[in-house]
């Protein structure tokens, strides 16, 4: 079994929180059970909505919550969607710096985001130097909440950083992620949810958070995509199983893993990549009459719509992630072709 760096210290943070919060995994088994009962429904790709949140931290007291418990309400969200599966998605090298650098452009695909393979997922981010960075992040969390406020979907990231936890809001209604992001701006300085510096910041500081927040989802987006290249223990073809509560004298409950489960992700393609440059730099210079030269073109994101024009409601976003082109290298070649990343 594969062990991460990560879970022990997640697996505190869950601690932590029961602590804060006796009785809260309780609560929380309580509220799903209530959804559309005694509480408001809300979608099911969602947990927890975060107004479920934002009652357990503020004691049920409504808006009047104690201000540093403000920032529990993304931890509570995150963590409690978390820990009823316990993913933690690992990437080759090799394929988060590919999947990093390749820019998001267009619409966003949201319908593509509503694949997210677990309520909420821990996207390891160890590809990335420590060096290049002024913090580290060491991953992030990634859950869907259906705001009860406005009924608008949004994708919850909170990052982990050696500073701390910090939530980013993208709001699935818009259709670019920079609008997505930067909505975020003005409903905080709406709803008046925080200090004027939060909701104004330079536009260097938007800039940066809106190039931090790409990266993010695409390696999200990966995730979620057609082909996706998953490995769990060594073996390819599997997919996070949903976790679902059991009955008890005491109502439903939810029982979390032992244990965290590390996903190796693009371990195939990301091998492929390694052996293809190393091809690439020994063939590369093998002469003048070596032709063509073997080179490795962008990777880039590819969607289409799949099913009858006439039937809307049949019809289905398809998007591939396509891993840099090798030219001249067979076998990546092949590998793309068998992921079925060339639809």
């Amino acid at each position: 079994m594969i062990v991460s760096e990560n879970s022990d210290r997640i697996r505190k943070m869950l601690r932590e929180l029961a602590d804060e919060y006796p009785g809260i995994w309780q609560t929380i088994d309580e509220m799903r059970f209530q959804c559309g009962k005694t509480l408001p429904s809300w979608a099911g790709w969602c947990f927890l909505p975060m107004a479920g949140a934002f009652a357990i931290a503020s004691d049920g007291k409504g808006p009047n919550i104690d201000p540093r418990r403000i920032t529990d309400v993304a931890r509570i969200s995150a963590l409690s969607a978390w820990r009823v599966s316990q993913g933690i998605y690992r990437f080759h090298p090799d394929t988060f710096k590919s999947i990093a650098e390749t820019p998001l452009k267009g619409d966003l695909p949201t319908e593509l985001i509503f694949r997210i393979p677990e309520w909420c997922v821990y996207v390891e981010l160890q590809g990335e130097s420590k060096e290049k960075a002024d913090i580290h992040d060491y991953g992030f969390f990634a859950h869907l909440e259906d705001d009860q406020n406005t009924g608008h979907p949004e994708l919850r990231l909170l990052v982990d950083s050696e500073n701390g936890l910090c939530p980013i809001i993208i709001h699935l209604d818009k259709p670019t992620l920079r609008e997505a992001v930067l909505e975020t701006f003005a409903e905080i300085k709406t709803r008046k949810l925080a200090p004027k510096s939060m909701y104004e910041p330079s536009k260097e500081s938007k800039e940066k958070l809106i190039k931090h927040s790409e990266r993010l989802v695409g390696l999200l987006l990966y995730l979620c995509s057609n082909g996706v290249d998953l490995r769990l223990n060594g073996k390819g073809g599997v997919r996070a199983p949903k976790p679902w509560p059991k009955k008890t004298k005491k109502g439903w409950r939810y029982f979390p893993p032992d244990h965290a489960t590390v996903w190796e992700v693009g371990y195939r393609i990301g091998q492929a990549l390694e052996e293809a440059r190393e091809r690439e730099t020994r063939e590369g210079h093998a002469g003048a009459h070596a032709s063509p030269r073997p080179h490795i073109r962008r990777a880039h994101w590819h969607s289409f719509w799949k099913g009858p024009i006439k039937e809307p409601s049949n019809r289905r976003l398809v998007v591939y992630w396509l891993p840099p082109l090798a030219v001249g290298l067979k076998e990546i070649d092949e590998l793309v072709s068998q992921s079925g990343g060339g639809g």
